[in-house]
């Protein structure tokens, strides 16, 4: 007698639904732009191994806040940039903040200054993200920034003030920090009021 193979079994039926979100917790798990966490988790692990009043904490920290910006996720990248800026201070307090040298008691302006320019971003990425996404409106992210364009929730413009306020005590004549400045405070609906005039910017120029 001569056998006969059983015919091949059909595979098994794929959930759609099933499928797209493994797909899309590898993707999320991988280091594809945009969408990819796996540099997240390996800052992430890189600072549980640093001692937090080391200078590379900072750094760290730092790098890990700007990857979280690039994944859209500003308002957590704010939370690590303020751990980072306390970081900073202790380490200054201790005179081992980055960029010392053997004895100088000088705080590392140009740290500082990035540190704060960091903080202004996420801060004005935050409120985009709280108000123009879900309320978007024709004159959204047109300048000069009017009524209609002007946020609800106002505290990430108004963050963003602050910090801007801050880095121009220290470089008053910087244009980057000046220009944040007065987007934050149109914004807000602050403007011109709202911003020194040392560090005004007219609109229509």
């Amino acid at each position: 007698d001569v056998a006969i193979a059983a015919p091949p079994m059909a595979p098994a039926a794929v959930d759609p639904g099933e499928e797209f979100l493994a797909i899309a917790r590898a993707l999320e798990q991988s280091d594809a732009l945009f969408i990819g966490g796996s540099r997240e988790q390996d800052l992430r692990q890189r600072l549980v191994s640093i001692p937090a009043e080391h200078p590379q904490a900072v750094e760290t920290r730092v790098l890990l806040a700007r990857e979280l910006m690039r994944l859209g996720d500003p308002e957590t990248a704010l939370s690590e940039l303020r751990r980072a800026l306390v970081q900073e201070d202790a380490l200054w307090q201790a005179g081992t903040a980055p960029g010392f040298g053997a004895g100088d008691s000088l705080r590392s302006v140009a740290r500082h200054k990035k540190l704060l320019l960091q903080l202004v971003l996420a801060s004005v990425r935050l409120g985009e993200q709280v108000n123009c996404i879900p309320s978007h409106a024709p004159a959204s992210c047109i300048l000069p920034i009017v009524e209609g364009g002007i946020h609800r929730d106002r505290i990430g413009a108004q963050t963003a003030m602050g910090y801007a306020l801050q880095y121009l005590q220290l470089a008053p004549d910087d244009l980057t920090a000046m220009w944040f400045l007065n987007l934050a405070a149109m914004q807000a609906g602050q403007y011109p009021q709202g911003v020194p005039v040392a560090y005004r910017i007219d609109p229509l120029r």
